[in-house]
Protein backbone atom coordinates (compact mmCIF):
# COMPACT_ATOMS: atom_id res chain seq x y z
CA UNK A 1 0.00 0.00 0.00
CA UNK A 2 1.42 3.39 -1.03
CA UNK A 3 1.41 6.16 1.59
CA UNK A 4 2.21 9.81 1.15
CA UNK A 5 3.71 11.95 3.91
CA UNK A 6 4.70 15.56 3.37
CA UNK A 7 6.89 17.83 5.51
CA UNK A 8 7.10 21.50 4.56
CA UNK A 9 10.01 23.90 5.06
CA UNK A 10 9.85 27.62 4.19
CA UNK A 11 13.09 29.28 3.07
CA UNK A 12 13.38 33.02 3.75
CA UNK A 13 16.20 34.70 1.83
CA UNK A 14 19.22 35.97 3.83
CA UNK A 15 18.06 34.37 7.13
CA UNK A 16 20.04 31.84 9.15
CA UNK A 17 18.55 29.57 11.85
CA UNK A 18 20.87 28.54 14.70
CA UNK A 19 20.44 25.78 17.23
CA UNK A 20 21.69 27.95 20.10
CA UNK A 21 19.03 30.66 19.70
CA UNK A 22 16.95 31.20 22.87
CA UNK A 23 13.17 31.32 22.84
CA UNK A 24 10.95 33.96 24.43
CA UNK A 25 7.48 35.46 24.36
CA UNK A 26 7.20 38.11 21.60
CA UNK A 27 6.50 41.72 22.50
CA UNK A 28 3.25 43.43 21.52
CA UNK A 29 3.08 44.52 17.90
CA UNK A 30 0.65 46.52 15.74
CA UNK A 31 -1.71 45.12 13.12
CA UNK A 32 -3.13 47.44 10.45
CA UNK A 33 -6.90 46.99 10.85
CA UNK A 34 -7.93 49.66 8.34
CA UNK A 35 -10.53 48.77 5.70
CA UNK A 36 -11.15 49.90 2.14
CA UNK A 37 -13.60 52.59 1.12
CA UNK A 38 -17.21 51.59 1.79
CA UNK A 39 -19.01 49.77 -1.03
CA UNK A 40 -22.33 48.52 0.41
CA UNK A 41 -23.55 46.69 -2.72
CA UNK A 42 -20.12 45.26 -3.70
CA UNK A 43 -20.38 46.54 -7.25
CA UNK A 44 -16.82 48.01 -7.26
CA UNK A 45 -18.26 51.57 -7.15
CA UNK A 46 -17.79 53.44 -3.80
CA UNK A 47 -20.99 54.54 -2.02
CA UNK A 48 -19.84 58.17 -1.99
CA UNK A 49 -19.55 58.28 -5.81
CA UNK A 50 -22.95 56.58 -6.28
CA UNK A 51 -24.69 59.05 -3.96
CA UNK A 52 -23.00 62.02 -5.68
CA UNK A 53 -24.27 60.76 -9.06
CA UNK A 54 -27.82 59.79 -7.99
CA UNK A 55 -27.16 56.02 -8.09
CA UNK A 56 -28.25 53.50 -5.44
CA UNK A 57 -25.39 52.40 -3.13
CA UNK A 58 -27.55 49.52 -1.87
CA UNK A 59 -28.14 47.95 -5.32
CA UNK A 60 -25.56 46.45 -7.67
CA UNK A 61 -26.07 48.74 -10.66
CA UNK A 62 -22.57 48.48 -12.10
CA UNK A 63 -23.87 47.13 -15.45
CA UNK A 64 -26.69 49.67 -15.87
CA UNK A 65 -26.43 52.56 -18.35
CA UNK A 66 -28.88 55.30 -17.18
CA UNK A 67 -27.68 57.87 -19.73
CA UNK A 68 -27.77 55.43 -22.68
CA UNK A 69 -24.29 56.34 -23.93
CA UNK A 70 -23.11 52.73 -24.21
CA UNK A 71 -20.98 52.89 -21.04
CA UNK A 72 -22.03 51.06 -17.88
CA UNK A 73 -21.97 52.82 -14.50
CA UNK A 74 -18.76 50.94 -13.61
CA UNK A 75 -17.12 52.03 -16.86
CA UNK A 76 -18.22 55.64 -16.23
CA UNK A 77 -16.72 55.44 -12.71
CA UNK A 78 -13.39 54.03 -13.97
CA UNK A 79 -13.27 56.65 -16.77
CA UNK A 80 -14.18 59.55 -14.45
CA UNK A 81 -17.23 60.50 -16.56
CA UNK A 82 -20.83 61.37 -15.59
CA UNK A 83 -23.19 58.33 -15.59
CA UNK A 84 -26.19 60.62 -16.15
CA UNK A 85 -24.92 62.43 -19.28
CA UNK A 86 -24.40 60.94 -22.73
CA UNK A 87 -20.73 61.92 -23.04
CA UNK A 88 -19.61 59.07 -25.27
CA UNK A 89 -17.78 60.28 -28.35
CA UNK A 90 -18.25 56.99 -30.17
CA UNK A 91 -15.77 55.47 -32.59
CA UNK A 92 -14.55 57.35 -35.62
CA UNK A 93 -11.55 59.01 -37.20
CA UNK A 94 -11.55 62.40 -38.91
CA UNK A 95 -9.18 65.29 -39.54
CA UNK A 96 -10.32 68.62 -38.14
CA UNK A 97 -10.07 71.93 -39.94
CA UNK A 98 -7.16 74.23 -39.24
CA UNK A 99 -7.66 76.42 -36.20
CA UNK A 100 -5.82 78.51 -33.61
CA UNK A 101 -5.26 77.26 -30.09
CA UNK A 102 -4.52 79.76 -27.31
CA UNK A 103 -2.70 78.06 -24.45
CA UNK A 104 -3.47 80.81 -21.94
CA UNK A 105 -5.65 79.54 -19.07
CA UNK A 106 -9.35 80.37 -18.98
CA UNK A 107 -9.94 79.92 -15.26
CA UNK A 108 -9.26 83.04 -13.20
CA UNK A 109 -6.76 82.66 -10.34
CA UNK A 110 -6.50 85.97 -8.47
CA UNK A 111 -3.91 84.88 -5.87
CA UNK A 112 -1.84 82.80 -8.35
CA UNK A 113 -1.83 79.79 -6.05
CA UNK A 114 -2.68 77.25 -8.76
CA UNK A 115 -6.32 76.92 -7.57
CA UNK A 116 -9.05 78.62 -9.67
CA UNK A 117 -11.13 81.31 -7.95
CA UNK A 118 -14.37 79.46 -8.75
CA UNK A 119 -13.19 76.34 -6.90
CA UNK A 120 -11.93 78.32 -3.90
CA UNK A 121 -15.22 80.22 -3.65
CA UNK A 122 -17.24 77.00 -3.80
CA UNK A 123 -15.40 75.69 -0.71
CA UNK A 124 -15.11 78.94 1.23
CA UNK A 125 -11.36 79.47 0.63
CA UNK A 126 -9.73 82.89 0.18
CA UNK A 127 -9.18 83.91 -3.47
CA UNK A 128 -7.05 86.90 -2.35
CA UNK A 129 -4.49 84.83 -0.42
CA UNK A 130 -2.22 81.94 -1.45
CA UNK A 131 -3.61 79.14 0.70
CA UNK A 132 -2.45 76.29 -1.55
CA UNK A 133 -0.21 74.81 1.19
CA UNK A 134 -2.86 75.15 3.93
CA UNK A 135 -4.72 72.09 5.18
CA UNK A 136 -8.20 73.39 6.02
CA UNK A 137 -9.66 70.01 7.08
CA UNK A 138 -6.47 68.66 8.76
CA UNK A 139 -6.47 65.45 6.76
CA UNK A 140 -2.79 65.61 5.87
CA UNK A 141 -3.35 66.97 2.35
CA UNK A 142 -2.94 70.59 1.26
CA UNK A 143 -5.69 72.55 -0.47
CA UNK A 144 -3.75 72.30 -3.74
CA UNK A 145 -3.49 68.51 -3.38
CA UNK A 146 -7.23 68.35 -2.64
CA UNK A 147 -7.94 70.40 -5.80
CA UNK A 148 -5.72 68.20 -7.98
CA UNK A 149 -7.26 65.04 -6.50
CA UNK A 150 -10.84 66.31 -6.87
CA UNK A 151 -11.56 65.90 -3.14
CA UNK A 152 -13.24 68.22 -0.63
CA UNK A 153 -10.74 70.52 1.21
CA UNK A 154 -13.23 71.01 4.07
CA UNK A 155 -13.83 67.30 4.83
CA UNK A 156 -11.27 64.86 6.24
CA UNK A 157 -11.59 62.18 3.56
CA UNK A 158 -8.06 60.75 3.80
CA UNK A 159 -8.24 56.94 3.49
CA UNK A 160 -4.55 56.37 4.16
CA UNK A 161 -2.76 54.07 6.64
CA UNK A 162 -4.02 53.88 10.19
CA UNK A 163 -2.64 51.82 13.05
CA UNK A 164 -4.16 50.28 16.11
CA UNK A 165 -3.31 47.68 18.72
CA UNK A 166 -5.31 44.49 18.35
CA UNK A 167 -6.73 42.57 21.30
CA UNK A 168 -4.97 39.44 22.54
CA UNK A 169 -5.33 36.42 20.30
CA UNK A 170 -3.99 32.89 19.86
CA UNK A 171 -1.96 31.67 16.88
CA UNK A 172 -3.00 28.36 15.36
CA UNK A 173 -0.24 26.81 13.24
CA UNK A 174 -2.28 23.99 11.74
CA UNK A 175 -2.44 23.81 7.94
CA UNK A 176 -5.43 25.28 6.08
CA UNK A 177 -7.84 23.09 4.10
CA UNK A 178 -7.75 25.64 1.25
CA UNK A 179 -4.95 27.79 -0.23
CA UNK A 180 -4.71 31.01 1.77
CA UNK A 181 -5.57 33.27 -1.19
CA UNK A 182 -8.22 31.08 -2.89
CA UNK A 183 -11.61 32.78 -3.42
CA UNK A 184 -13.64 30.49 -5.70
CA UNK A 185 -16.80 32.62 -5.84
CA UNK A 186 -14.95 35.95 -6.00
CA UNK A 187 -16.96 37.50 -3.17
CA UNK A 188 -13.96 38.97 -1.34
CA UNK A 189 -14.00 36.29 1.40
CA UNK A 190 -11.34 33.51 1.13
CA UNK A 191 -12.54 29.92 0.80
CA UNK A 192 -10.92 28.77 4.08
CA UNK A 193 -12.83 31.45 6.04
CA UNK A 194 -16.20 30.63 4.45
CA UNK A 195 -15.64 26.91 5.06
CA UNK A 196 -14.66 27.47 8.69
CA UNK A 197 -17.87 29.40 9.48
CA UNK A 198 -20.29 27.29 7.45
CA UNK A 199 -20.63 29.59 4.43
CA UNK A 200 -20.51 28.36 0.83
CA UNK A 201 -17.10 28.98 -0.85
CA UNK A 202 -18.73 28.40 -4.26
CA UNK A 203 -21.56 30.96 -3.80
CA UNK A 204 -21.32 34.75 -3.56
CA UNK A 205 -22.88 35.29 -0.13
CA UNK A 206 -20.99 38.46 0.81
CA UNK A 207 -24.19 40.49 1.30
CA UNK A 208 -25.98 37.80 3.31
CA UNK A 209 -26.19 37.96 7.12
CA UNK A 210 -25.98 34.41 8.47
CA UNK A 211 -26.30 35.32 12.17
CA UNK A 212 -28.93 38.06 11.62
CA UNK A 213 -26.96 40.60 13.64
CA UNK A 214 -27.32 43.38 11.07
CA UNK A 215 -23.76 42.96 9.76
CA UNK A 216 -23.17 41.29 6.37
CA UNK A 217 -20.88 38.27 6.02
CA UNK A 218 -18.30 40.38 4.15
CA UNK A 219 -18.31 43.11 6.83
CA UNK A 220 -17.91 40.39 9.49
CA UNK A 221 -14.85 39.08 7.61
CA UNK A 222 -13.39 42.59 7.05
CA UNK A 223 -13.76 43.52 10.74
CA UNK A 224 -12.51 40.16 12.07
CA UNK A 225 -15.82 39.27 13.74
CA UNK A 226 -17.86 36.05 13.60
CA UNK A 227 -20.48 35.56 10.84
CA UNK A 228 -22.24 32.75 12.73
CA UNK A 229 -22.66 34.49 16.09
CA UNK A 230 -24.39 37.73 17.06
CA UNK A 231 -21.97 40.59 17.69
CA UNK A 232 -20.62 40.45 21.23
CA UNK A 233 -19.63 43.37 23.42
CA UNK A 234 -16.30 43.46 25.26
CA UNK A 235 -13.03 41.53 24.92
CA UNK A 236 -12.89 37.94 23.80
CA UNK A 237 -10.29 35.67 22.23
CA UNK A 238 -10.47 33.37 19.21
CA UNK A 239 -8.06 31.03 17.47
CA UNK A 240 -6.76 32.69 14.32
CA UNK A 241 -5.83 30.94 11.08
CA UNK A 242 -2.43 31.13 9.48
CA UNK A 243 -1.39 34.61 8.35
CA UNK A 244 1.71 36.66 7.57
CA UNK A 245 2.60 39.61 9.83
CA UNK A 246 4.73 42.42 8.43
CA UNK A 247 6.99 43.39 11.36
CA UNK A 248 9.01 45.85 9.30
CA UNK A 249 6.56 48.70 9.92
CA UNK A 250 6.56 52.16 8.37
CA UNK A 251 9.84 53.95 7.45
CA UNK A 252 11.33 56.06 10.23
CA UNK A 253 10.13 59.67 10.29
CA UNK A 254 11.72 61.35 13.33
CA UNK A 255 10.12 64.80 12.83
CA UNK A 256 6.70 63.36 11.87
CA UNK A 257 6.50 65.56 8.79
CA UNK A 258 5.40 62.85 6.38
CA UNK A 259 8.82 62.55 4.71
CA UNK A 260 10.99 59.52 5.67
CA UNK A 261 14.33 60.27 7.31
CA UNK A 262 16.21 58.37 4.60
CA UNK A 263 14.73 60.61 1.86
CA UNK A 264 15.45 63.81 3.78
CA UNK A 265 19.09 62.79 4.40
CA UNK A 266 19.54 61.75 0.75
CA UNK A 267 18.28 65.16 -0.39
CA UNK A 268 20.11 67.34 2.13
CA UNK A 269 17.09 68.09 4.36
CA UNK A 270 16.89 67.93 8.16
CA UNK A 271 15.13 64.76 9.48
CA UNK A 272 14.94 66.39 12.93
CA UNK A 273 12.92 69.40 11.72
CA UNK A 274 9.46 69.69 10.16
CA UNK A 275 10.38 71.33 6.85
CA UNK A 276 7.43 70.18 4.76
CA UNK A 277 6.30 73.71 3.86
CA UNK A 278 9.79 74.91 2.93
CA UNK A 279 10.76 75.38 -0.71
CA UNK A 280 14.56 74.97 -0.76
CA UNK A 281 14.93 75.26 -4.54
CA UNK A 282 12.41 78.07 -5.01
CA UNK A 283 10.46 76.27 -7.71
CA UNK A 284 7.06 76.91 -6.17
CA UNK A 285 6.60 73.44 -4.70
CA UNK A 286 7.09 72.54 -1.04
CA UNK A 287 9.44 69.77 0.11
CA UNK A 288 6.45 67.54 0.85
CA UNK A 289 5.06 68.10 -2.64
CA UNK A 290 8.50 67.30 -4.09
CA UNK A 291 8.59 64.06 -2.06
CA UNK A 292 5.10 62.99 -3.17
CA UNK A 293 5.91 63.84 -6.80
CA UNK A 294 9.28 62.03 -6.71
CA UNK A 295 11.20 65.17 -7.73
CA UNK A 296 14.38 66.78 -6.37
CA UNK A 297 13.72 69.34 -3.58
CA UNK A 298 17.07 71.04 -4.31
CA UNK A 299 16.57 71.52 -8.08
CA UNK A 300 14.12 73.89 -9.77
CA UNK A 301 12.41 71.27 -11.92
CA UNK A 302 8.97 72.88 -12.03
CA UNK A 303 7.48 72.39 -15.48
CA UNK A 304 4.35 74.31 -14.58
CA UNK A 305 2.16 76.67 -16.55
CA UNK A 306 3.55 78.76 -19.40
CA UNK A 307 1.64 80.79 -21.94
CA UNK A 308 1.79 81.29 -25.70
CA UNK A 309 -0.05 80.83 -28.98
CA UNK A 310 0.60 77.82 -31.13
CA UNK A 311 0.99 77.91 -34.90
CA UNK A 312 -1.64 76.44 -37.20
CA UNK A 313 -1.83 72.65 -37.14
CA UNK A 314 -4.11 69.76 -38.13
CA UNK A 315 -5.70 67.79 -35.30
CA UNK A 316 -6.82 64.17 -35.68
CA UNK A 317 -9.85 63.93 -33.39
CA UNK A 318 -10.25 60.19 -33.92
CA UNK A 319 -8.18 59.40 -30.84
CA UNK A 320 -6.52 56.00 -30.72
CA UNK A 321 -7.44 53.27 -33.18
CA UNK A 322 -10.84 51.91 -32.16
CA UNK A 323 -11.57 54.56 -29.52
CA UNK A 324 -11.02 54.46 -25.78
CA UNK A 325 -14.29 52.74 -24.96
CA UNK A 326 -14.04 49.80 -27.41
CA UNK A 327 -13.95 46.38 -25.65
CA UNK A 328 -14.24 43.71 -28.34
CA UNK A 329 -14.13 40.69 -26.00
CA UNK A 330 -16.36 42.21 -23.28
CA UNK A 331 -13.86 41.49 -20.49
CA UNK A 332 -14.06 45.03 -19.02
CA UNK A 333 -10.52 45.78 -20.24
CA UNK A 334 -10.49 48.23 -23.20
CA UNK A 335 -8.87 47.14 -26.45
CA UNK A 336 -6.29 49.98 -26.44
CA UNK A 337 -4.94 48.81 -23.05
CA UNK A 338 -4.77 45.15 -24.11
CA UNK A 339 -2.97 46.13 -27.33
CA UNK A 340 -0.56 48.33 -25.40
CA UNK A 341 0.60 45.42 -23.21
CA UNK A 342 0.45 42.63 -25.80
CA UNK A 343 -2.80 41.02 -24.58
CA UNK A 344 -5.50 39.73 -26.95
CA UNK A 345 -8.43 42.20 -27.31
CA UNK A 346 -10.56 39.46 -28.90
CA UNK A 347 -10.30 36.91 -26.05
CA UNK A 348 -11.58 37.32 -22.48
CA UNK A 349 -8.27 37.16 -20.60
CA UNK A 350 -9.37 39.25 -17.62
CA UNK A 351 -8.82 36.44 -15.06
CA UNK A 352 -5.43 35.41 -16.43
CA UNK A 353 -2.22 36.37 -14.64
CA UNK A 354 0.16 37.12 -17.52
CA UNK A 355 3.13 38.08 -15.35
CA UNK A 356 2.59 35.49 -12.59
CA UNK A 357 2.54 38.08 -9.79
CA UNK A 358 -0.74 36.84 -8.26
CA UNK A 359 -2.86 39.63 -9.77
CA UNK A 360 -5.31 39.09 -12.64
CA UNK A 361 -5.04 41.19 -15.81
CA UNK A 362 -8.33 42.89 -14.80
CA UNK A 363 -6.85 43.81 -11.39
CA UNK A 364 -3.68 45.17 -13.04
CA UNK A 365 -5.83 47.36 -15.36
CA UNK A 366 -7.91 48.81 -12.50
CA UNK A 367 -4.80 49.52 -10.40
CA UNK A 368 -2.89 51.07 -13.31
CA UNK A 369 -0.13 48.46 -13.21
CA UNK A 370 1.74 46.61 -15.98
CA UNK A 371 0.24 43.12 -16.60
CA UNK A 372 3.54 41.87 -18.06
CA UNK A 373 5.77 42.82 -15.09
CA UNK A 374 5.71 41.27 -11.61
CA UNK A 375 5.04 44.51 -9.71
CA UNK A 376 3.11 43.00 -6.79
CA UNK A 377 3.98 44.93 -3.62
CA UNK A 378 1.82 42.80 -1.33
CA UNK A 379 2.58 40.70 1.75
CA UNK A 380 6.16 39.65 2.31
CA UNK A 381 7.96 37.84 5.12
CA UNK A 382 10.51 39.21 7.53
CA UNK A 383 12.08 38.18 10.82
CA UNK A 384 9.87 38.97 13.82
CA UNK A 385 10.91 39.13 17.45
CA UNK A 386 11.60 35.68 18.90
CA UNK A 387 8.58 33.95 20.38
CA UNK A 388 7.53 30.45 21.45
CA UNK A 389 4.80 28.44 19.70
CA UNK A 390 3.58 25.18 21.25
CA UNK A 391 2.50 23.08 18.26
CA UNK A 392 1.89 19.94 20.34
CA UNK A 393 5.03 18.16 19.12
CA UNK A 394 8.02 16.75 20.95
CA UNK A 395 11.55 18.06 21.45
CA UNK A 396 13.18 19.76 18.46
CA UNK A 397 16.03 17.94 16.71
CA UNK A 398 18.12 20.95 15.68
CA UNK A 399 20.09 18.80 13.26
CA UNK A 400 16.98 18.63 11.07
CA UNK A 401 16.28 22.39 11.01
CA UNK A 402 16.89 23.98 7.55
CA UNK A 403 19.68 26.56 7.47
CA UNK A 404 21.80 28.63 5.12
CA UNK A 405 25.30 27.29 4.39
CA UNK A 406 28.37 28.69 2.63
CA UNK A 407 27.79 31.22 -0.19
CA UNK A 408 24.18 31.78 1.02
CA UNK A 409 22.94 28.44 -0.33
CA UNK A 410 20.36 26.34 1.51
CA UNK A 411 20.65 22.91 3.19
CA UNK A 412 18.60 20.68 5.50
CA UNK A 413 18.61 17.11 6.78
CA UNK A 414 15.87 14.55 7.40
CA UNK A 415 15.67 11.01 8.83
CA UNK A 416 15.05 8.43 6.10
CA UNK A 417 13.72 5.01 7.12
CA UNK A 418 15.24 2.00 5.46
CA UNK A 419 13.26 0.70 2.47
CA UNK A 420 11.43 4.03 1.89
CA UNK A 421 11.86 6.29 -1.15
CA UNK A 422 11.92 10.07 -0.58
CA UNK A 423 11.61 13.01 -2.95
CA UNK A 424 12.83 16.57 -2.21
CA UNK A 425 10.55 18.98 -4.05
CA UNK A 426 10.57 22.78 -4.41
CA UNK A 427 8.06 25.49 -5.34
CA UNK A 428 7.96 29.27 -5.53
CA UNK A 429 4.20 29.60 -4.85
CA UNK A 430 3.15 26.53 -2.76
CA UNK A 431 0.88 25.45 -5.65
CA UNK A 432 3.21 23.96 -8.28
CA UNK A 433 5.87 21.50 -7.02
CA UNK A 434 8.81 19.98 -8.91
CA UNK A 435 11.04 17.09 -7.83
CA UNK A 436 14.64 18.20 -7.27
CA UNK A 437 16.22 14.97 -6.02
CA UNK A 438 15.23 11.38 -5.08
CA UNK A 439 16.76 9.39 -2.17
CA UNK A 440 16.54 5.74 -1.03
CA UNK A 441 16.20 5.51 2.76
CA UNK A 442 18.90 3.61 4.67
CA UNK A 443 17.77 4.17 8.26
CA UNK A 444 19.96 7.25 8.74
CA UNK A 445 19.91 11.03 8.30
CA UNK A 446 20.11 12.38 4.73
CA UNK A 447 21.36 15.89 4.00
CA UNK A 448 20.05 17.89 1.03
CA UNK A 449 22.26 20.72 -0.29
CA UNK A 450 20.76 23.29 -2.68
CA UNK A 451 23.41 24.26 -5.22
CA UNK A 452 21.23 26.39 -7.50
CA UNK A 453 20.56 30.12 -7.46
CA UNK A 454 16.83 30.90 -7.36
CA UNK A 455 14.91 33.78 -8.88
CA UNK A 456 12.75 34.92 -7.12
CA UNK A 457 14.85 34.50 -3.95
CA UNK A 458 11.90 33.25 -1.81
CA UNK A 459 11.51 29.49 -2.28
CA UNK A 460 9.69 26.62 -0.55
CA UNK A 461 10.83 23.01 -0.04
CA UNK A 462 9.15 19.80 1.09
CA UNK A 463 10.14 16.17 1.60
CA UNK A 464 7.65 13.60 0.32
CA UNK A 465 7.57 9.83 0.99
CA UNK A 466 6.59 8.30 -2.35
CA UNK A 467 6.71 4.56 -1.50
Amino acid sequence: MRKSLTALFILISNLSIHADWPTAESSLFTLNTSTERKDSDYDSIPDKWELANNLDPATNDSNLDPDGDGLSNLEEYNAGTDPNIDDSQGVGIAVSELFYVATAPIAKDTDKDGIPDEWENSYGLNIESDDSSADTDNDGRTNLEEYNAGTDPTVNDWQGPVTGVSSLFTLKTSELDYPALADTDGDGMPDWWESKYGLDPAKNDAAADKDNDGVSNFDEYASGSLPDSDQRVGEHSEVSTLFAVDTIGLPQDTDKDGMPDAWELANGLDPQKDDTAADNDGDGRTNLEEYNAGTDPLTDDWEGPSFGSSSLFALNTGGINGGYDLDSDGDDIPDWWENKYGLNPNIDDSILDSDGDGLRNYDEYNMGWNPTVDDWKGPFFALSNLFTLDTGGGLIDWALIPRLVQHGRFAFSFLAKEGKVYEVQDSFNLLNWETVRTYNGKGESIRFDEERDHDPPKWFYRVKVVE
